[in-house]
């Protein structure tokens, strides 16, 4: 049994999901992290509150507060989960094996990667013994950093198919939301956060409903919300006179959202920016048709017109008439169940992901190997 120390935000569902994986090989886990989070038969390390409040205090201290986890847990892997760590990285350089995952925000210079922290991201993935990443456009992002082909590793992480499958039953989460029996059902089940371009969607389905779509209902999640855009939403909502058609249901916990999915006719994501999104495999995974802004981080994963649309981004009509292209198709939407569903369980079953991630860090405890 090995102790692995995990340095990762726990209040992300899906960084806590994967930083708790080495269990499942008897691992012990420990948790380092900025805020504090529940995390049962987990020694977890964190920030007092008033670093935790001042964004200068916490880049201070963070790597004094790592170094004491450090020392107390001898750890024999650290894994971070993405790669901004600020001036940590001057710590973390120095310890092998070290395993990064990295998450497309990090890596991407419209999102994280720029000015200063770009600096610290760099140096960390120069040191660091062996990257994860989710995809070729991830890769190719990496390669535009430095040269990492030779430590990069393939991890998709997935999903659990045992839970996001399409047989879930949602009638009671219809009758919840009051939708009609006859409604299509669109959802947006990303960030409320202008980045992600919800009000381009509601613009869009306003236009869908005008021009005489069938009857519809949009369903807009609210998970850490940018509180004045969401302001913004609700009173574009009104302005457009679609308050009966849009629910606002508020941010979904993790174990809820397949039902979402699952009620989904379409599932539709078109932010300016991305990773590979687990909303992609999600909706694959319960037989959501995908409405995708036209972005490369998708290309290998979807197939214009068959298991997704793209659409422009920022586009309200190209959007608009996506929705309709897809609401009329109904052929279309059944074969691409099949087809999402396939690709899935084939590349993103989170148990056999969950075997990679173990796989690599049984690697590093027989070999020793280093940098390099």
């Amino acid at each position: 049994m090995a102790r692995i120390l995990i340095i990762g935000d726990p209040t992300n569902p899906l960084v806590r999901a994967r930083g708790l994986l080495g269990q499942r090989a008897g691992h012990q886990i420990f948790w380092f992290s900025v805020q504090r989070a529940s995390l049962p038969d987990v020694t977890h390390f964190f920030m007092p509150l008033f670093a935790q409040k001042n964004s200068v205090i916490r880049a201070i201290l963070r790597p004094v507060y790592l170094l004491a986890a450090i020392k107390k847990t001898k750890p024999d892997i650290i894994h971070v989960h993405y790669a901004q760590t600020g001036i940590a990285v001057f710590l973390l350089m120095n310890f092998h094996p070290l395993i990064v995952t990295v998450m497309g925000g990090d890596i991407l210079p419209e999102r994280g990667y720029y000015g200063i922290p770009a600096f610290f991201i760099r140096m960390l993935l120069e040191n660091t013994d062996c990257i994860t990443s989710k995809s070729d456009f991830m890769d190719k992002a990496l390669d535009k950093i430095g040269n990492y082909r030779h430590k990069i590793r393939r991890v998709t992480w997935g999903v659990d198919l045992d839970h996001f499958h399409p047989n879930r039953d949602v009638t009671f989460l219809r009758a919840k939301l009051d939708i009609p029996a006859n409604d299509f059902v669109f959802f947006d089940a990303r960030l409320a956060r202008p980045l992600y371009n919800k009000h381009i969607i509601i613009e869009a389905f306003a236009s869908y409903l005008r021009e005489g779509g069938s009857s519809a209902t949009l369903l807009v999640a609210e998970s850490f919300p940018d509180t004045v855009y969401l302001d913004k939403l609700r009173q574009q909502v009104s302005v457009l006179g679609i308050a009966q058609e849009v629910r606002f249901v508020g941010a979904i916990p993790h174990g809820e959202i397949a039902d979402y999915y699952v009620l989904a006719d379409l599932t539709i994501s078109v932010p300016s920016s991305d990773g590979l999104p687990q909303t992609l495999y999600e909706a694959y995974a319960c037989g959501s048709f995908l409405i995708l802004g036209d972005l490369p981080q998708y290309n290998g994963v979807v197939e214009e017109g068959v298991t997704a649309r793209l659409v422009s981004v920022g586009d309200v009509n190209s959007l608009k008439d996506a929705i309709s292209w897809i609401s009329r198709n109904p052929e279309i939407r059944n074969r691409a169940k099949k087809l999402g569903r396939d690709y899935v369980e084939k590349y993103a079953d989170s148990n056999f992901q969950a075997d990679l991630v173990n796989q690599i860090y049984d690697q590093f405890l027989r070999t020793g190997n280093k940098k390099g």
